[in-house]
């Protein structure tokens, strides 16, 4: 599992409607150190929603009530971006190929070793801790921009495109002094 897991950090939703399977599962994701949120339909899960991050979503393809693919639909609808991994016993092809189509990370079929189901659980694990990185650096970024006065966002296009001082100067209209202090307050600022 991803370093970032360590202590119960990440969360797996588990979605199973035979019992003794989804408990094995369960048994399985908790000694891998995850923490497991267990459901027997998709309707059970929808209700609960997604609360944890860094997650992945295990789901039956086969469910009672709305199919995996449906799950996999509604989920995206509410532009939840976790990962998903299917699995199932019994399939059409079309299923198979129309979640992942829709994205899902993997596709296990009915019996499956543990050591599988782990790996696709990390590979999705660590797809949602680098989606959340991303997710910081552009909201971080999208900060720091904000900080920036009208003269320094145009500073910062041009430092950007390769502009020197003395070119930002000559864009802009201002003194190669004054454009190097806004470089510097650009610097400082982002």
């Amino acid at each position: 599992m991803p370093k970032e897991c360590a202590r119960g950090a990440c969360h797996v939703y588990l979605i199973e409607d035979d019992a003794d399977l989804r408990a094995q599962l369960g048994m399985t994701l908790k000694d891998a150190g995850l923490q497991v949120h267990a459901f027997a339909s998709a309707e059970g899960f929808l209700e609960h929603g997604i609360d944890h991050s860094p997650s992945v979503i295990v789901s039956d393809m086969v469910l009672p009530g709305a199919s995996g693919i449906h799950l996999f639909e509604t989920v995206r609808d509410l532009d939840i971006e976790t990962p998903l991994v299917f699995i199932s016993g019994y399939s059409e092809p079309n299923q198979i190929i129309e979640g992942m189509k829709l994205g899902a990370v993997d596709f296990l079929w009915k019996p499956f070793k543990s050591e599988a189901l782990l790996q696709a659980v990390a590979k999705s694990l660590i797809q949602d801790i680098e989606r959340h990185k991303q997710l910081n650096l552009t909201t971080s970024l999208e900060q720091r921009w904000s900080t920036l006065s009208d003269r320094e966002k145009s500073v910062c296009q041009l430092m950007l495109k390769g502009f020197g001082n003395k070119d930002v100067s000559v864009q802009l209209n201002i003194q190669p002094d004054t454009a190097n202090k806004h470089r510097m307050k650009v610097l400082k600022k982002m």
